[in-house]
């Protein structure tokens, strides 16, 4: 099972996402059946969820396309907190990205509805990917706009798009407390507060740059003037 935001550093991720990998170990160690067949049923009347949708789990981070450049895994923690005007890791962003992440939560949410007692995973990581279809591309598009000067792009992004990520990324934070709260002691989730809360502060500063750039009180962006560079060394 693949780790979902988490790097070790914040520990972000559900100790519960090693539940199939441990469920076919302990069947290996004790002799019994590893066949998906069985582990599945098995999966199945523990948890009421299958294999394949365990496997959901490891969605946000499985991006495709010919544009992903970067090898090192765990863009869904990235993303999230790639700054929007500074664009560190706008190198490895493309296009196709909100598809795929608009595509994540719609599977995601249908699992989390389910009778299963980790419904909250899959809930927390819809309210993820649900952010992540409008902020993954969001510095990119910024860029793009500025670049272009195309003004009503960037008062569209800037006056609707953003707002509309502020949302999305209150309910992941609700999400993500609850399963937080559920699984841990309280102390640690302070970590979490101030990095999402700063990124969310970021996204209502980056909308009154733009707002500022637009109503003429300033003359550029600076950020925006500076060219995107690889962040990962090859």
């Amino acid at each position: 099972m693949t780790v979902v935001f988490s790097d070790g550093d914040g520990g972000e991720s559900s100790a519960f996402f090693a539940l199939p990998t441990l469920l076919s170990v302990s069947e290996c160690l004790y002799g019994g059946d590893t066949s998906d067949e069985f582990l599945n049923i098995r999966s199945k009347a523990l948890w009421n969820v299958t294999l394949a949708e365990w496997e959901l789990l490891a969605l946000p981070n499985r991006l495709k396309g010919t544009a992903t450049k970067d090898k090192r895994g765990n863009p869904c923690k990235y993303l999230v907190y790639n700054d929007p005007l500074l664009g560190i890791c706008d190198c490895y962003v493309y296009p196709e990205m909100q598809e795929y992440y608009r595509e994540y939560s719609k599977r995601l949410k249908t699992v989390s509805k389910t009778r299963t007692p980790f419904g909250y995973l899959f809930a927390t990581l819809q309210a993820l990917c649900s952010f992540l279809e409008l902020k993954s591309t969001l510095g990119a598009e910024l860029a793009n706009a500025y670049l272009a000067k195309d003004c009503k792009r960037l008062e569209m992004l800037c006056l609707k798009r953003i707002p509309e990520c502020i949302v999305r990324l209150d309910c992941f934070y609700e999400s993500l407390k609850r399963q937080w709260l559920q699984e841990n002691h309280s102390v640690g989730f302070e970590v979490l507060d101030v990095r999402i809360g700063g990124g969310r502060e970021r996204l209502c500063k980056v909308a009154d740059t733009v707002k500022d750039f637009l109503n003429g009180k300033v003359a550029r962006i600076e950020e925006l003037e500076q060219a995107r560079l690889p962040y990962f060394v090859n």
